[in-house]
Formats: C-alpha cells, sequence, structure tokens
C-alpha cells in the first residue's frame, strides 16, 4: 500500500525545520571545503653540525611575554605553555616558513595551522626551552650569539574547539645583547 501523501501542513512544518538546520549545514558543508593543506615534502634535512653553535654558553639573553586579546576584550597568555628557542638552519628556516608562512614573525590559528612531519629528534635537541609563567612572561639566559627562532603557543578552548595559536618571531642575538620581545598577532 503507497505511503499517504503528507498535507500542506505537515510540508510547511518539514520545510521549518529543514531550514532551521540550513546554518548547520552551510557550516558543515564550509569546513568540508576546507580542505587540509599538503604535509611539507621536506628538501632539506637536518644537519647537526649547522647548529652546534647553538650548544655554547653566552652572554645574550632574551626576556618576553606571550599573549592573544580575544574578540570581547579578554586577555589569554602562554602561561603554563612552553618557550622553543629554536636555532636557524636550513631545516629549521624550512620547516618554520611552512607554518608561519614566512620566516620573520608569525601566526597560525589553533584549529588551522599546516601540520609538520615528526622532526627529527636532532633538530629538537639543539632547541633551548622554557615555560610561561602565570602571566606569560619568559626569560632564557646564556646565550650565543647568532639567529634564533623564538616560538609559543597561546590557546584556549571554546565549545571543544581549540582557540588562539602558534606565534614565532625571528631574533638575532650578538655581542651580550638583552632582547625584549612581545610575542602576540597584534602589531
Amino acid at each position: 500500500m503507497p505511503e499517504p501523501l503528507a498535507s500542506e501542513d505537515e510540508q510547511a512544518d518539514e520545510t521549518k525545520m529543514n531550514l532551521k538546520q540550513l546554518p548547520t549545514l552551510a557550516l558543515a558543508t564550509a569546513l568540508t571545503a576546507c580542505v587540509a593543506p599538503k604535509p611539507l615534502q621536506s628538501t632539506t634535512h637536518f644537519n647537526p653540525t649547522e647548529v652546534a653553535w647553538a650548544k655554547a654558553h653566552g652572554t645574550n639573553s632574551i626576556t618576553g611575554q606571550s599573549f592573544l586579546r580575544q574578540q570581547g576584550g579578554g586577555v589569554v597568555t602562554c602561561a603554563g605553555y612552553e618557550v622553543d628557542l629554536v636555532p636557524q638552519s636550513p631545516y629549521a628556516s624550512e620547516r618554520i616558513n611552512f607554518r608561519y608562512g614566512n620566516t620573520t614573525k608569525g601566526y597560525a590559528r589553533a584549529f588551522m595551522a599546516p601540520q609538520l612531519p615528526s622532526a627529527d629528534p636532532g633538530y629538537v635537541e639543539s632547541w633551548r626551552k622554557t615555560q610561561c609563567d602565570a602571566q606569560g612572561n619568559f626569560s632564557i639566559t646564556d646565550l650565543p650569539d647568532g639567529d634564533y627562532y623564538l616560538i609559543t603557543r597561546v590557546v584556549w578552548i571554546v565549545d571543544r574547539i581549540e582557540q588562539g595559536g602558534g606565534m614565532m618571531q625571528r631574533i638575532s642575538l650578538h655581542g651580550g645583547e638583552h632582547a625584549k620581545v612581545l610575542l602576540t598577532n597584534n602589531d
């Protein structure tokens, strides 16, 4: 037996329900249209001799703070997150450029940042690391002369979605310099 046809009232109710679902459908369509970027196809290999200088002791230092301002005006710091000081090398520059779009200063949104393949363990071992305090301040001392990438994250969760992201700035240190750095996405 054929199914009875819906009345006009039932059809109108169904149309209203479909219209209510339209924003959700539009969002889902938009998100699926955001195709994940291609993974990095590395053209360089980590060479430990290129960053051996970074293990030496030096007289340079960096102090800084990292934060992001939310739409409502609230400020979120890097409190508790790691701060990495990466010695500049062709391998580091390639990875930094892929993540931040340049090698000078950048911000990569948490939910949109391109994913990098696992790094060479020797590369990670060449970094100097510290942690942001509750106010988002950090300090790294005893640094030799050279060029570095300073990297940290400021993230928080809204409706189970990570907000904020990673920040990077290239730093050159020479001759006992004390650099003060502010890492944020507001220039």
